[in-house]
């Protein structure tokens, strides 16, 4: 019986605690939302620092978060570059065209 009411105290004394920790509510992700702090980060720290403990941390989620969006870091890094690329392209067209046309 006394083992009883010691375990019932536990498991009081269990759900008081839960009920005093704060969780945060998971932040809305995004693939650009996911590539927009990456590349914070990048500058930020560095690619040596760039891992997904360090992103997710950035974003408030879980490294698991982030490779329900990307496969691997690597997948996710390739994308960044891609966009980058095409920004640079679509830069370098309207140059272009903005002199031909002068």
């Amino acid at each position: 019986m006394a083992l009883l009411k010691n375990l019932k105290g536990e498991v009081d004394l269990a759900f008081q605690t839960l009920g005093t920790l704060k969780f945060k509510p998971m932040r809305k992700l995004s693939k650009a939302i996911i590539k927009e702090a990456a590349i914070e980060l990048i500058k930020e720290k560095g690619l040596k620092e760039f891992t997904a403990r360090n992103l997710g941390n950035k974003l408030g989620v879980t490294d698991a978060a982030i490779f329900k969006y990307f496969p691997t870091l690597r997948n996710l890094f390739e994308e960044i570059l891609l966009d980058f690329i095409a920004e640079c392209k679509q830069s370098f067209s309207a140059v272009v065209h903005s002199d031909l046309n002068a």
